[in-house]
This record gives C-alpha cells, structure tokens and sequence, in this order.
C-alpha cells in the first residue's frame, strides 16, 4: 500500500507528465474499443442480414440447383400449405413462410422495369426490412377500392415516375407459357438503407401472385425461421423428402445457402486477429514511449532515492507500481470514453455510403459493444503500461547511484 500511495503523490507531483501519459493510455484504450465495436458490428450486421432473408431453412423443388431458369414453371412445390403446418408444428420452429417469386416487367406509361416479384403474406418475418421501411401507404395493403395492391420501393417509384395509388402493370409469363398482365394499384412505398435491396425486388400477396401467374396452391419455396440457427442441421435431418409432405422437395440449411459468405466471414476473423495485433502494438508503442520519457527523465530523482537507502528492488517496486496506477486509471478514463462512442454507433450507426453498401450492409453501418471487448481494453491498457513500466524499472534499478546522479 505505501507504494500505491507514494505512486499517487508522485503523479501528482509530476501532474504534466502523468496527464500525458493518461492521455496515451486512455486514447489507446478508446481506439481499441472503437476498432473492436466496429469489426463485431460489422460481423453481427452481416451474419443477421445474411439470414434475415434467406431465413435458416429452406424448402426448394428438387432440382433447383441444376435448373438454368430459376422461375421455371416446373419448379414448384405442389403442396406447400401442408408443409407450412408440418414445420410449424415442430420444436424450434418460429415461423415458415412461402415466397413465391417471379421474374417480370412492370409497366408504367412509356416506362417499364425488369424485375423479381414476390409473393408473400402481410405478417412476414422474412421481407420485415421492407415492411419496417414503410414510410407511405400500408404494407400488402387493398386500393380505396378494395382491390389487391403492391408494395414497391422508392427507388422503383422514383425510376418508373409513380406515385402512392398511381396504377402498375405487372407484366409476366403464366404457368402455360403466355404472356399475362394484370394492373395494380401501388398501395405501400417503402426505403431502407440499401440500394440494391429496394431496387432488387417489389411485393405483393402471395395469394394475389398466385392468381398472376396462374399457380393456384402452389409456392416456389418455403423459408423457416428458427427459435436458433444451430437448429438447423438437426431439422433437415429430421424431414424425409422421400416421404409426404416433403416428396419432391429439396432442403437447405442456412450453411449450405450461405456456404461462400461463411468462408468469408472465416477469413474476416482472422484478419481482425491480426487487426488487433496491430492495434495492440500501435498502442503500445505510444504507451510505452511516454512511460519511459517519464520514467528517464527522473533518473536523478531515483539515483537520490538510491543515496538515502531505498533498495534495487524497492525502486523496481516502486517504478512498477506507479505504471499499474497509471495503467488502471488511463484504462477506465479510455472506457469512459470510448463504451459511450461504440454505444452511440450502435444507436445510430455511421454512414459509409457505397463502401458498406457493396458488402449487403446498407449504406449505414452499425457498430455491436461486447462487454468481453471492455474487459480486453482494459486488461491490454494496464498490461501494456505494466511492460513498458517493467523495462523502465529493470533499467533504472540497474543503474549505479554515480550513473543515475
């Protein structure tokens, strides 16, 4: 206790120094966190985002893989409402829904899109980030008439130069072959923080798809949203697509879906490894450096302590003592400063426009705390001031009390 003490008076005492090196300590810390905020944001927002919409299971028509049309007509589940009610049944199984979708062509006075709809229900779980970014209308919502209307999203309104109730004609290829079309009215505009998410695809009913393209009762595929996406495999597991319902069908887990993202994400962790190496060693390099000015710039002051009879050891002690004082203190005044700034990114998010927006993140990116990350800023703060304090008492106790005076 009587070097704490001393160690605290003799930071006073050098108030400038200690100030600088708080300074340091606690920036680094700061840093540290910030990086560790963002590389977990970037991987939680990307893992979330990856499943959000493919969900974590999904039932497909035997043969899809190999199928050069994705919306051929004899890729189709025949029976999916008994499947949806098998899944929903059982254990772990939040939600299963059926996404039926199309390519087509939508049609607006002299101006017409290429593009995939998708049927789908008004509660879904799969497309919420098009349902959530509802900013006009309702989502899947009827005209004033009472009619079945689609939901677009402000970039297609924007480009085909319509507007909340304007008419839209969907254009597409029946289940025999034949062009068909039938005219909406456009009942739901929505915006989300991705480009290519609301200029990717439009919605309307599945039930009203259905009727579009002359499927009656059938589905393109069925998605499953698990209570745990560790459920999955066990699940697949589970179904026999050799046995009703699921005969003719074809089922994926969420690894199988995402089989190329996963490796991807396998290699962002061990770049983020080395990341924070780097971050570790920048860090300690400017900790270090302003200990050891301080530290070598009383080198008389300790060759005097040495004169009246404090011990080689005791001197060690004391330098050590004093670096894991300023080592605790620089560390919680950095996660005084740096939790609330990956706090306020996660709140809010930073926009990194096209950057992010080429990874499927959006255009606004958001940060994730993990109060593991805290604990490691301020173990690698009082640690890095402990090293370098180490080497500075290792060199002053060495010293002789001629040399130091």
């Amino acid at each position: 206790m009587i070097f704490i003490r001393v160690a605290w008076q003799n930071m006073l005492v050098h108030r400038r120094r200690t100030l600088l090196i708080l300074f340091s300590i606690s920036l680094s810390v700061a840093v540290i966190l910030f990086v560790s905020g963002m590389a977990e944001g970037l991987k939680k927002n990307f893992f979330r985002g990856m499943l959000e919409e493919s969900g974590h299971l999904q039932i497909l028509p035997a043969g899809t893989d190999d199928a050069l049309d994705p919306y051929d007509p004899d890729l189709l589940i025949q029976n999916p409402d008994e499947i949806v009610s098998d899944l929903s049944a059982r254990k772990g199984v939040q939600r299963a829904e059926k996404v039926l979708s199309f390519g087509c062509m939508l049609l607006a006075g002299d101006r017409n899109l290429t593009i995939e709809g998708r049927g789908t229900n008004k509660e879904t779980r799969i497309f919420s980030k098009a349902r959530d970014g509802i900013y006009a209308g309702g989502f899947l919502a009827d005209d004033n008439g009472g009619k079945p209307g689609i939901c677009i999203s402000a970039g297609i309104a924007d480009l085909l130069h319509v507007d909340l109730g304007d008419p839209l004609v969907v254009l597409v290829e029946d289940s025999t072959g034949s062009p068909w079309y039938i005219e909406y009215s456009v009942t739901g505009l929505y915006a989300t923080d991705s480009r290519e998410f609301d200029e990717g695809s439009f919605y309307l009913r599945h039930e009203d798809a259905e009727e579009l393209l002359y499927f009656p009762g059938k589905t393109r595929e069925i998605r499953v949203v698990l209570l745990d996406p560790a459920l999955a495999g066990p699940l697949a597991d589970q179904l026999d697509t050799g046995a009703a319902p699921y005969r003719g069908t074809e089922i994926k887990t969420w690894r199988e879906i995402h089989g190329s993202y996963l490796v991807l994400l396998d290699f962002f962790d061990i770049f983020m490894v080395f990341m924070n190496i780097f971050t570790v060693l920048v860090a300690a390099t400017v900790i270090t450096n302003s200990i050891l000015m301080n530290i070598f710039e009383r080198t008389r002051e300790y060759g005097t302590l040495r004169a009246i009879g404090m011990k080689r050891y005791q001197l060690f002690g004391f330098i050590l003592t004093e670096g894991f004082v300023q080592g605790v203190a620089g560390s919680l005044l950095g996660l005084v400063l740096g939790i609330p700034l990956v706090l306020y990114f996660q709140a809010y998010g930073m926009n990194w426009g096209e950057i992010t927006e080429s990874f499927g993140l959006g255009e606004t990116f958001y940060f994730a705390f993990a109060p593991e990350h805290a604990i490691a800023g301020l173990i690698s703060g009082i640690a890095i001031a402990c090293t370098g304090s180490l080497y500075a008492g290792w060199v002053s106790s060495r010293m002789s009390i001629m040399e130091s005076l």
